[in-house]
């Protein structure tokens, strides 16, 4: 869902008795330009540069041939200055009562307009500000990928068994349940809701072993510590290598710090509770890559969890035995019947893109993938930073969840989630199944 503001184009001026049409620039609408079309926009003459931005591409060029477009015009202004422009990370904890108004969004970032004050005194803020680099795409949407062409829509009946095994009623329940835990990453909720996903992980198929490693960080200058839930579905022939499927379980409201009313449905209820229904799914298939299924603390407070993760597969030697890291965060909630997700990572996991996109045209077509190479604020990060290749699958209406971060984040306001996580469930369903081998064979068309 685009988001962007509408404001007034600039005028032409004349000169030399010639009409003179100063450089202006243009959001257009490319949600279904398709990939040959968004290729030939960025290439017109007459554009001196482009920015991809999902479902918009914002171009820069002469008034009088970026008027005889015949794409729909988002937001129009006078020629933008590029070294003006920035993407602001949201989501990661910044009041969003702090946020500057958006020119566009680009998956988990906003481009804004800097004033001139600000462009040259940034202070506090420039940590969460990146320039923009001139002829690049931050989102894409999948039918506007080349990649897609690339793509069958095969079924495959094994795979198929595996995607119809997700029970998105049972999700729904699980991640309903989690709500009755405050689950801050400071209070005592927290320990409940750990014991509680222990018991429901010892109650699974083919999990091996359910430990709660502990780690500590620093936080508002004082050492903490917490614990992650990590439960381990051994491979049932190369157990030495491991996919990792991951989701954290704490919550938090507008106080980062506050152990009470805070619920945290969609945020991240509804991705710890995916990490239960994959253990389930894949249960029944064998898997011949053993599977780490892993909830995380400290995510709220800064990826803490994730990371001592990290940290200790990079010090043991372990990190070159994971084959993938899978993340879900905030999963279940639809603003509308768009049913639209967000694939990111960094360059590492970018080859996932193209299985990603085709497994949700077979096996969960309702929904509508964008994707994204600037990663932010969530649990895959501190894996791409060893060098994982990981992705996070999100619901691209996460930015226009209302209750985000609130003691309202509860099940009745994820609406739309049976549709939403359900598919979504079933899309990481079947790349999980071919990227862990399930089903006892290795897929012909296993992403590796």
């Amino acid at each position: 869902m685009l988001r962007a503001s509408r404001l007034c184009a600039s005028v032409c001026l004349l000169g030399a008795g010639l009409a003179h049409a100063e450089p202006v620039s243009r959001l257009l609408d490319i949600s279904n330009a398709g990939a040959n079309r968004v290729a030939q926009l960025k290439k017109s003459a007459g554009v001196d540069w482009w920015l991809e931005l999902g479902e918009g591409l914002l171009v820069t060029g002469d008034r009088q041939v970026l008027d005889r477009l015949p794409e729909a015009v988002l937001s129009a202004w006078p020629e933008l200055d590029p070294d003006s422009l920035v993407l602001e990370a949201r989501g990661c904890g910044v009041d969003p009562r702090l946020h500057l108004p958006a020119l566009a969004d680009a998956g988990r970032f906003a481009l804004l307009r800097l004033p001139p004050m600000l462009a040259r005194y940034p202070g506090k803020r420039a940590g969460e500000w990146q320039p923009v680099v001139p002829n690049t795409s931050y989102a894409s949407v999948w039918n506007n990928d080349p990649a897609k062409a690339l793509t069958g829509a095969v079924a495959d009946p094994l795979l198929q068994q595996v995607v119809d095994a997700v029970d998105p009623v049972r999700w729904q329940q699980q991640f309903t349940t989690l709500t009755t835990f405050d689950r801050n990453t400071f209070g005592p909720g927290r320990i409940l809701a750990r014991d509680w996903l222990v018991q429901q992980f010892q109650g699974i198929a083919n999990i091996s072993s359910v430990t709660t490693p502990s780690f500590t960080f620093n936080y508002a200058s004082q050492q903490r510590s917490a614990e992650n839930v990590l439960a381990i579905m051994p491979g049932t022939t190369t157990p030495d290598e491991w996919v990792i499927v991951g989701g954290h379980y704490d919550s938090r409201n507008t106080v980062n710090t506050s152990t009470v009313n805070t619920p945290g449905a969609e945020d991240n209820a509804t991705g710890c509770a995916g990490v239960l229904e994959m253990a389930r799914v894949l249960s029944q298939f064998a898997p011949q890559r053993s599977v780490l299924f892993m909830c995380y603390s400290g995510e709220e407070q800064g990826l803490f969890g994730s990371a001592a993760h990290a940290q200790s597969l990079l010090a043991s030697g372990d990190a070159t035995r994971v084959a993938f890291m899978l993340n879900m965060d905030m999963i279940g909630y639809s603003g509308d019947a768009d049913l639209d997700v967000l694939i990111e990572s960094t360059a590492l996991g970018q080859p996932a893109f193209a299985r990603f996109g085709a497994l949700a045209s077979i096996y969960a077509p309702s929904l509508r993938i964008v994707t994204s190479l600037s990663p932010c604020c969530s649990d895959h990060i501190p894996y791409l930073n060893v060098g994982i290749p990981a992705v996070l699958t999100i619901a691209n209406d996460w930015n226009s969840y209302i209750y985000y971060h609130t003691a309202n984040d509860v099940p009745a306001n994820v609406t739309n989630s049976l549709a939403m996580g359900g598919n979504l469930l079933k899309m990481n369903a079947a790349f999980l199944a071919e990227t862990a081998r399930a089903s006892g064979r290795s897929f012909a068309n296993g992403f590796e």
